[in-house]
């Protein structure tokens, strides 16, 4: 009995010196906060419109050219409108006038004149009542009149309005402030659904990053970053995280991340490639800090202090010699729960935060064999009850073609079957080949002419000549081509993809003194390293060239691959028939070009 007590009083002192011990652990494995890692991004405008017409027409004047710093609402293009200032003259014209309103308002005002006239001699017998109600009447009619001419004058203003509006829509105007890109349109030329110039807007621009997702929650709208674009003698700005993508590529295992680059006076360049870092400020580093778990002291937790204490008595009662011993058991436990506390006050007051954490773990179903025995039962019982209303359910297949209707479980799929082999119709496909009819023997056909015009990019468009040209052509169709458009081009070295083999070819870029490069470390070109991007294919072969002078091997790849559709009117004419003038409407991207005419042309 004297050993038990004693080893109890032991038993609990070492306890709580280990879930010190224990607490103290993670603070000394994870001290530091995870720093995020430099990252490359791209510094592109925040929009890049193509600026269009609201209606189509021919471009009258160009205000604007390539790299003219332009505002929101200014003009930048106009188209001929000669037809629609001349319907706002005739309109503006009609809403000023006010002759109408003038005559029935005198007009009226005689009407009175007479009504009152024609009372005063009805009193005296001189007219009759019914003269006096056809004067009232004509004098209500005059009233009417000045009311309708009122009206006129409004609908005449809103008429104005009307073409003021017509001809505004042949002013094209810039929607942002900003940089003209480039211009698609020369005067004289006819637009319909084409831009007439882009305009990128450099103020604000946007920082475009690609995270791992190993950073997930990390990165949150607000925080600050320092961008450094990747020019000789850059200098680095501040960026301000704008927006974070809520959806990852699990494909390449990242994420998107936008900044928001102040840029007023233009003096950052946009489409740069460059190097980011965020910005973690203490009060970032202290939130997400290693907790520090403390161990509650003994007198803190009624349980261990009553089993303690009442270990320690019934131990002093069996043999009072070792009651120093437990006392000193229990005031060296003490002193270690208060080394502790200090421990975590002073790292408190570093920037850290000591908090116990409160974790209450329920059970799991397979902890506690009644609640998994029940569970597995109820599970049991709800499919067996499914089981049995399937089998015993009715199934009826109504409107049968042979044979009753057919009930049960059982005799259900043969139903099914034999209606299936009775309904399905049995269909027999002939190859058909058109045979063409010979021309009359003696008889000479004289030959036409054959016409391709196009391209249109529109189908709509293509569609609406194809209408008009029916009654000019003989035969006639329309034919669609896809074509394959690749845009920009990257320089990419030949290296194999494994962490070695691009390591040395890095190092061997640098000997090499080579740092216009980037390597992939995510996405579809994981693993390679792009040494260019160019838009003009040429330019790339080039840098090509230098490279394999060097000793580096690379290939030309598209950046982007897209297709464009185009459409094409296939026609042939009679004999001595020409195309008529109105083709020179054609849009500016299509033309009317002599064919070789093919017997296969389709027919109308």
């Amino acid at each position: 009995m004297k050993l038990t007590g004693q080893a109890i009083t032991v038993f609990f002192a070492v306890t709580l010196l280990a879930s010190g011990v224990a607490a103290a652990e993670p603070m000394t494995a994870d001290n530091g906060n995870i720093q995020l890692p430099e990252l490359d991004c791209i510094i592109e405008p925040s929009e890049v419109v193509d600026v269009g017409s609201a209606v189509p027409g021919v471009v009258e004047s160009i205000l604007a050219d390539r790299n003219d710093q332009i505002e929101k609402g200014m003009v930048i293009a106009r188209l001929e409108s000669s037809v629609e200032r001349a319907a706002l003259e005739l309109t503006r014209e009609r809403a000023n006038q006010n002759t109408a309103i003038e005559q029935r308002q005198e007009g009226a005002r005689f009407s009175h004149l007479t009504q009152n006239r024609n009372s005063s001699l009805l009193q005296t017998a001189a007219i009759s009542k019914h003269e006096l109600d056809t004067v009232v009447s004509e004098t209500r009619i005059a009233e009417l009149q000045v009311r309708q001419e009122l009206d006129n004058k409004r609908i005449a203003e809103l008429e104005l309005a009307r073409a003021e509006a017509v001809l505004d829509r042949r002013t094209i105007r810039s929607p942002v402030d900003g940089v003209v890109v480039d211009r698609f349109k020369a005067a004289g030329e006819y637009i319909e659904n084409e831009p007439v110039m882009r305009v990128a807007q450099l103020d604000p621009l946007h920082v475009e990053v690609i995270v791992s997702t190993d950073y997930l929650g990390r990165i949150k709208p607000g925080m600050q970053a320092q961008v450094t674009p990747v020019i000789p003698e850059a200098d680095t700005y501040l960026a301000t995280v704008e927006r974070v993508d809520r959806v990852s590529d699990a494909a390449s295992g990242t994420y998107g991340v936008r900044l928001n680059l102040g840029n007023p006076g233009y003096l950052i360049p946009a489409g740069l490639r460059c190097r980011l870092g965020f910005i973690q400020y203490a009060e970032s580093a202290a939130a997400e800090a290693v907790e520090i778990t403390q161990a509650p002291a003994a007198a803190e937790v009624p349980e261990i202090a009553a089993a303690a204490e009442a270990a320690e008595v019934t131990a002093t009662a069996a043999n009072p010699a070792t009651a120093g011993t437990a006392i000193d058991v229990q005031t060296s436990e003490v002193l270690e729960v208060e080394r502790v506390a200090e421990v975590s006050e002073a790292r408190a007051e570093n920037g850290m935060t000591a908090k116990a954490p409160e974790i209450t773990q329920a059970p799991a179903v397979a902890a506690v064999p009644e609640i998994a025995v029940a569970t597995e039962a109820a599970a049991t019982a709800a499919i067996a009850e499914t089981t049995k209303e399937l089998q015993t359910a009715e199934v009826r297949v109504p409107d049968l073609p042979a044979g009753p209707s057919v009930t049960g479980p059982t005799e259900q799929p043969a139903a099914v079957v034999a209606t299936a082999a009775v309904a399905e119709p049995v269909l027999s496909v002939q190859p058909s080949t058109p045979v063409a009819e010979a021309p009359p023997v003696g008889k000479e056909t004289e030959p036409g002419s054959c016409h391709t015009v196009g391209p249109f990019t529109s189908e709509k468009v293509a569609k609406r000549w194809l209408d008009g040209l029916q009654e000019v052509s003989e035969n006639l169709t329309l034919r669609d081509e896809t074509t394959v458009i690749e845009e920009g081009y990257i320089v990419l070295a030949s290296v194999e993809p494994d962490p070695q083999s691009i390591e040395k070819l890095l190092d061997r870029l640098d000997r090499a003194g080579i740092t216009d490069r980037y390597h992939f470390r995510s996405g579809v070109r994981r693993g390679s390293v792009s040494l260019g991007l160019y838009n003009n294919h040429d330019i790339a072969l080039k840098r090509q060239e230098e490279l394999a002078e060097k000793g580096f091997a690379s290939a030309v790849t598209p950046r982007s691959v897209s297709n464009k559709h185009y459409w094409w009117l296939d026609l042939s004419l009679p004999a001595g028939a020409d195309l008529p003038k109105w083709i020179n409407q054609l849009p500016a991207s299509a033309s009317a070009k002599p064919a070789v005419c093919h017997a296969q042309l389709a027919q109308r």
